[in-house]
């Protein structure tokens, strides 16, 4: 009797209740994992939502995992109506961009996280501070995606609540997050959504090298 106690309690760790279903807690971080060693090139449609205004722009991340460098290869492309930016990280990480019409080059940045890896992973890797409450099933981008909901505590993230749907290997087709908590009142309420539109499990080649020109803290251009 003791020992098939122990076998249910066992089991029911990896669960979340969620009213009469349960959410299948390690599955959530499998798909993380899956994320997080992946290689991936996704499409989305992002919208930032204000108290002022919705913006809605394309951005596509590129993710892939090196054996020599701790942390994924990432870069995001980020278009609209200031222009483009493009922003690597890796060993030599990199921010690029410029207004259309004018050169645009590259120069040395000390960020190591992307965009997507800040709004909607990191805040979800520590168990102990974030609690996944519910999940759901949607197909997006042509790929079954299982999706989830998830809970912060504030010093994990300036927002609370997080929406994240993660094929089964581990490809991010949807994140949503927010409302922020903020003394700013321009970031106070900010939402933030990414829906896929294209996804494939390739990189170009040329994907991490900086697509302009770079130029050094002094302002010279880089041989």
């Amino acid at each position: 009797m003791w020992r098939l106690l122990l076998v249910v309690v066992i089991a029911s760790l990896g669960l979340a209740a969620c009213g009469d279903d349960e959410v299948d807690v390690q599955e959530f971080y499998r798909r993380l994992s899956a994320l997080e060693n992946g290689t991936f090139t996704v499409t989305y449609e992002m919208e930032t939502i204000t108290k002022s205004e919705t913006e809605v722009r394309d951005l596509v991340w590129y993710h892939d995992r090196v054996a020599d460098f701790p942390l994924p290869l990432e870069r995001v492309d980020l278009s609209g109506d200031f222009g483009f930016i493009a922003r690597i990280s890796g060993p030599i990480a990199y921010a690029c961009g410029g207004e259309a019409g004018v050169d645009r080059l590259c120069s040395l940045d000390g960020r190591r996280v992307s965009e997507p890896e800040h709004w909607f992973v990191r805040p979800t890797l520590d168990r102990n501070r974030a609690t996944v409450i519910d999940s759901w099933s949607e197909r997006i981008a042509g790929y079954e995606a299982e999706c989830y909901e998830i809970e912060t505590v504030p010093v994990a993230a300036p927002y609370a609540t997080h929406e994240m749907c993660l094929s089964e290997d581990g490809l991010l087709l949807f994140g949503e997050t927010g409302p922020f908590e903020s003394p700013d009142p321009d970031v106070a309420g900010m939402v933030i959504s990414m829906i896929a539109i294209e996804a494939k499990t390739e990189v170009a080649d040329d994907a991490f090298e900086p697509p302009y020109p770079v130029i050094d803290r002094t302002g010279s251009q880089a041989e």
